[in-house]
């Protein structure tokens, strides 16, 4: 089951499971977050008969601590991982 990990973590790139893995799962296995990730806007895109979905997801809670619901990806999902914006 291939998944596209990308954005601002530690090694972006296709990450294969042969069992059922979750988003946060999934991020680990490219390294991690990077200092400059933004955890409150990972997005899931998924395609669905043809068409690209993307769901918006805040992995702080987990992270934190908080028992927080898993969201498991599936073959051919993409994790696009934001960089926090600056504000000046």
């Amino acid at each position: 089951m291939p998944v596209v990990i990308s954005g601002a973590v530690q090694k972006p790139g296709k990450v294969v499971f042969e069992r059922p893995a979750t988003i946060l799962e999934a991020i680990m296995e490219a390294g991690g977050f990077t200092p400059e990730a933004d955890m409150k806007r990972v997005e899931l895109i998924r395609l669905v008969k043809g068409e690209h979905y993307t769901q918006v997801f805040d992995l702080r809670p987990v992270l934190r601590g908080t028992p927080t619901r898993a969201t498991y990806v599936s073959g051919g999902d993409v994790i696009f991982v934001p960089e926090k914006l600056l504000n000046f």
